[in-house]
């Protein structure tokens, strides 16, 4: 075997499950368990999608030694910010309708 090449053998890999629980003593798998309910309480709050993700680099650190370092992103659903404003003539925004007639005017005398 050289060293590009990876060993194969007849055991079983490792679990993953057993991995992503031991991995940085648990962090890992609660920092996804937390960000997977924050997900999809945001995708049903939204109703649009969103993503999870789980990124894991290796590195070679000595013989027989290999670092792992997991990173744990959402893309949350963008919660739409939009409200209607009317444009004047001048081109300024106001949250009223200048066509209409006020029902009160805001400097009227009692």
């Amino acid at each position: 075997m050289t060293m590009t090449e990876p060993s194969t053998t007849d055991t079983e890999p490792t679990a993953f499950s057993v991995f992503l629980a031991q991995h940085a003593k648990g962090r890992t798998h609660d920092e996804l368990s937390e960000k997977l309910r924050d997900l999809i309480l945001a995708v049903q709050d939204i109703g649009k999608a969103g993503t999870l993700t789980l990124k894991i680099g290796a590195k070679r650190v000595n013989d027989g030694q290999v670092e792992l370092a997991a990173q744990v992103t959402t893309k949350l659903p963008d919660i739409p910010q939009a409200s209607i404003w009317f444009a004047t003539a001048d081109g300024d925004l106001t949250r009223d309708d200048p066509s209409q007639i006020a029902l009160y005017e805001e400097n009227r005398n009692r």
